[in-house]
């Protein structure tokens, strides 16, 4: 998250985007977390990106701003979901 450089412009979580290269590594633990590896990451901002974003999906042309925002709120509500459940559980 800190490549988005929230910590200067908090702006640009709405006008950027963290797209990771993921490669799926079976045998690297028994963790689900550990069964996938980051190979690249790059920001991008959206407008230059929303085309890529729509065939990467099979979404019609002009969807992919509603897929992002979609994906952004969906995304913070299970932020905020964990948080809750931990402070719940006395984990935070």
């Amino acid at each position: 998250m800190h490549a988005l450089c929230l910590h200067r412009d908090p702006n640009r979580g709405d006008t950027h985007i963290l797209w990771y290269g993921v490669k799926y590594t079976p045998d690297a633990g028994k963790d689900v977390g550990q069964k996938f590896t980051i190979e690249t990451a790059s920001v991008f901002k959206i407008t230059d990106v929303l085309t890529e974003i729509e065939k990467s999906r099979n979404l019609n042309k002009r969807e992919g701003r509603e897929f992002i925002d979609e994906a952004s709120r969906t995304s913070l509500y299970w932020s905020l979901w964990t948080v809750l459940q931990r402070s719940t559980w006395g984990l935070v």
